[in-house]
C-alpha cells in the first residue's frame, strides 16, 4: 500500500510540474507577441530556446 501512495504522489507532482511549465511557456509566447520581441532574445539565445522547446 505504501508503494502505491508513493507512485500516486510522484505522478501528481510530475503532472503539476508539467502544468506549471506549460503555463510559463504560454506566458512567454504572450509576452513575445505583445512586445514584438523574439523568443530567443527573451530566453537568452538559441540554445536555451531549443532547451525550452524540448522541455
Amino acid at each position: 500500500m505504501g508503494k502505491r501512495k508513493l507512485s500516486i504522489t510522484v505522478f501528481l507532482l510530475s503532472l503539476s510540474s508539467l502544468l506549471i511549465s506549460l503555463k510559463l511557456f504560454w506566458n512567454l509566447g504572450i509576452f513575445v507577441d505583445e512586445y514584438g520581441l523574439n523568443a530567443d532574445i527573451v530566453n537568452g539565445g538559441d540554445l536555451l530556446l531549443t532547451m525550452d522547446w524540448l522541455r
